[in-house]
């Protein structure tokens, strides 16, 4: 069967893969990212992409067969920026030079170490939701968020939950089918325990009178 994979951005060009039902999520990833890479010219590296299936985030180890994924369904996909220990090292370490030319009673600040967790943010720009694309050089897809610059350790409720900010709790999440904003099920209005079947659109979406 053949599925389709959308940019988190809204962009209208989709890219089309064959998957078998019984296929993992790790192998359809890795064919997303091939058909992306093709599309856009540049590299979408597997270990970062995340697919969005009907609000949800798949998960490695499952196939597309428990998902109940069909022929012609759409996929979101998503760049995981990710911060490495080495980078938060490299960026702690002050050399002798800088150290000793730093300003008489100014206190150095180190870089607050990022969370394990990966945030979901988009591909594309996403203008409406603060989040711009930069250029993408070698095997890196760097993304910014304009309002958090993307600190994995400050809330903000564009490229985090929508209601606390937060960007923990990744097997928790919800995106909106609609908006693409991040939701935690613990702080929905009405929290979720279990993660919904179907489509699943936030409170301020459901209630658009042009879905009706």
């Amino acid at each position: 069967m053949r599925i389709r994979i959308k940019p988190s951005s809204g962009d209208q060009v989709f890219v089309y893969i064959a998957v078998a039902r019984t296929e993992k999520v790790e192998a359809a990833r890795e064919k997303a990212a091939q058909a992306l890479e093709e599309e856009y010219g540049k590299p979408f590296p597997a270990n970062k992409l995340s697919l969005i299936y009907r609000g949800k985030q798949m998960a490695d180890g499952m196939s597309l067969f428990d998902y109940g994924v069909s022929h012609g369904d759409t996929f979101i996909s998503y760049i995981k920026l990710q911060h490495t220990e080495q980078e938060d090292t490299d960026e702690d370490v002050q050399t002798p030079d800088s150290a000793g030319a730093s300003k008489a009673g100014d206190k150095g600040k180190a870089s607050a170490s990022p969370v394990s967790q990966s945030s979901g943010t988009a591909i594309s720009d996403i203008a409406e939701q603060g989040v711009e694309a930069a250029a993408v050089t070698g095997n890196n897809a760097e993304i910014k968020c304009i309002y958090c610059d993307n600190s994995l350790t400050s809330e903000c409720k564009h490229c985090g939950c929508k209601y606390c900010g937060k960007k923990d709790d990744e097997h928790h999440t919800l995106a909106c089918d609609e908006c693409g904003l991040f939701f935690h099920m613990r702080c929905l209005p009405e929290p979720l325990t279990v993660v919904p079947e179907g489509d699943w659109y936030c409170e301020f979406c459901k209630n658009d009178p042009n879905l009706v």
